[in-house]
């Protein structure tokens, strides 16, 4: 390994105004985040958050599940997780949007550590800290109908909380391949691995897709690339993901719902036809979220950019090899190109069509992942010029470098700021729903088991209670409240 060359006589000066500079942007995103939750503090039941819910109060825990695999749906996962939300009681909704963001945070974090333990870069807590919480941040900036998968508990647990899942299993196989001593194949890291990705599998087919693909290509990339003594155990964690992976396939398939629910779907294109869906509409959501978000794409890349590059100007760092950073660069987006097809492919080969907006919250986190990537990649290119040129970076461009980069991170107040004008309106929501739902519950002590009800303007394209007490929600909202039938006309 080779040292860098001589430091700037600034270089502790400007090590403390990069350390400043990662403190206030984490802050900064934290805010932003912080904004979500206190948002999410007024979401409330709707659409089929009444049918789940309602099943479990009237079948109890474990019925619930069997009949809802056995019925309708096969994500098993999703419907566990959902029952066990339920079990503090009905307040706790409140508190799911908080509850995902702190844990997609952590999963970040601790995938992040890992990284940077097996590559030995050098990186600082607070650096991968904010790392995460960019990822979180734009992965919500990115997705299509953010309030259904994050505000919706539906959504966010079928969708969004499965990239936590992923984040921890990621960090786990990092962990067990690299620290272990070569050759020696740890089953309790086998056998977590495993379970994690059955468990993980369960969520829903979008996701599980994504998570065969994204270790699929893992173990070819072992395959290949890696020939040292260490190879065994990468192939032993990612086998045991993929082997947990395609068990979860197997439960998905064996599911007495799909039958009910494929009734209602087009006949599955043929491979062509499919094929082609599937790259049209990567391309597509691809094209979306350039076109609607420049401003955004461009800061995903350039703020991990900067604080990488100005985090590595004082360092000493060893030598990479230029092909090997170039080759990952110009990989990058084919990785990020595949594995959003695999989200794409499963809306196309069930509905023929492009994904509903709350699945594509997970290709806005691949977008997302893939746009970071390239900036903390590019910004170890730009240290390692000045590397290989034997030439110490100067501190006026040090300065500019933080200046910038500070700048650049106070963007996610101004996305705090815009949620923040949003509250009014979720509060007020929140409001009218909890009046209703005390008026029917009352209702129901007072011996009333027939309700007629106003019903709520629901966001998002969500659906509320309707006239008709025979509509499907309503039937939901029976077995939610425990009373005979309800209906609510339109305020």
């Amino acid at each position: 390994m080779v040292n860098s060359p001589r430091r700037s006589p600034f270089g502790n000066f400007i090590s403390k105004l990069m350390s400043i500079v990662i403190i206030v942007g984490t802050v900064s995103t934290g805010v932003a985040l912080l904004s979500y939750a206190v948002l999410g503090f007024f979401s409330r039941y709707y659409a089929d958050d009444y049918c789940m819910s309602g099943l479990v109060f009237q079948k109890g825990f474990w019925q619930a599940q069997i009949d809802q695999y056995v019925s309708w749906s096969n994500r098993y996962a999703g419907m566990f997780t959902l029952s066990l939300s339920e079990l503090p009681g009905h307040s706790t909704i409140k508190f799911w949007t908080a509850f995902a963001i702190i844990l997609l945070v952590l999963a970040f974090i601790w995938m992040l550590v890992q990284l940077d333990k097996w590559l030995n870069l050098g990186y600082s807590k607070w650096l991968l800290i904010l790392l995460a919480e960019l990822a979180v941040f734009f992965t919500f900036l990115f997705a299509p109908q953010l309030y259904q998968s994050l505000f919706w508990r539906v959504g966010l647990i079928t969708y969004t909380l499965p990239l936590a899942f992923l984040g921890f299993l990621v960090g786990l196989v990092i962990r067990f391949s690299s620290q272990a001593a070569p050759g020696v194949i740890r089953c309790g890291g086998l056998a977590v691995c495993f379970m994690m990705a059955l468990f993980a599998g369960g969520f829903s087919e979008t996701y599980l897709v994504l998570q065969i693909s994204l270790f699929g290509l893992g173990l070819v990339a072992v395959l290949f690339l890696v020939k040292d003594a260490a190879r065994r155990n990468w192939i032993s964690m990612l086998a045991a993901v993929l082997i947990g992976s395609f068990l979860s396939f197997v439960v998905i398939l064996a599911s007495p719902g799909n039958t009910v629910r494929q009734a209602a779907m087009p006949p599955a294109a043929g491979l062509l036809p499919l094929a082609k869906m599937v790259v049209l509409h990567t391309f597509l959501f691809m094209y979306r979220v350039l076109a609607a978000y420049p401003f955004q794409v461009i800061l995903a890349v350039l703020i991990p950019l900067l604080l990488v590059y100005g985090f590595y100007a004082n360092k000493d760092v060893p030598r990479w090899r230029p092909s090997l950073l170039i080759f990952a660069l110009l990989l990058a987006p084919a990785i990020g190109f595949v594995n959003i097809a695999a989200v794409m492919a499963p809306a196309a080969y069930v509905q023929s069509s492009y994904p509903d907006g709350r699945v594509l919250v997970e290709s806005g986190f691949l977008m997302t992942a893939m746009l970071i990537f390239m900036g903390v990649l590019t910004g170890i290119i730009f240290s390692q010029l000045h590397l290989w040129a034997e030439e110490s970076i100067p501190p006026y461009l040090q300065g500019l470098v933080a200046l910038v980069a500070i700048i650049l991170l106070l963007y996610p107040l101004y996305d705090a700021r815009k949620n923040a004008a949003l509250l009014p309106e979720y509060q007020a929501r929140a409001v009218s729903w909890d009046a209703r739902d005390a008026r029917i519950r009352a209702a129901r002590q007072r011996g009333i088991f027939d309700i007629q009800e106003i019903a709520n303007n629901a966001p998002a394209n969500l659906t509320d209670l309707k006239p008709d007490h025979n509509d499907w929600i309503n039937t939901c909202a029976t077995w939610f409240y425990d009373i005979n039938s309800i209906s609510a006309n339109n305020p």
